[in-house]
């Protein structure tokens, strides 16, 4: 054989992208990185205001229990007094 003869053909390529597809990539990512942040803002957002809706339930509730608590005393009381008055003829059934 002829040393200076071609056996194979070898090819090599190599793609590139254009500048402009990479500014276009980058301000995407920019873009996503925005939305995500923004997403994560909303849902903090969400979530602090359901902790400060619960907190206001629960100050309300509490308020709720003592003035239902305070009526139940005034009603016992009140019973007692009617008991009372009933034992020594002050009133009648």
């Amino acid at each position: 054989k002829d040393k200076s003869e071609t056996i194979g053909e070898l090819v090599v390529s190599q793609s590139f992208d254009f500048p402009s597809l990479y500014a276009t990539r980058n301000k995407l990512n920019r873009l996503k990185a925005g939305t995500l942040d923004s997403q994560s803002d909303v849902f903090r957002q969400e979530k602090l205001l359901q902790a400060k809706e619960l907190c206001l339930d629960i100050i309300m509730l509490r308020q709720q229990k003592h003035i239902l608590e305070e009526r139940l005393r005034n009603a016992e009381e009140l019973a007692k007094m009617y008991a009372k008055r009933l034992q020594t003829g002050d009133a009648n059934a």
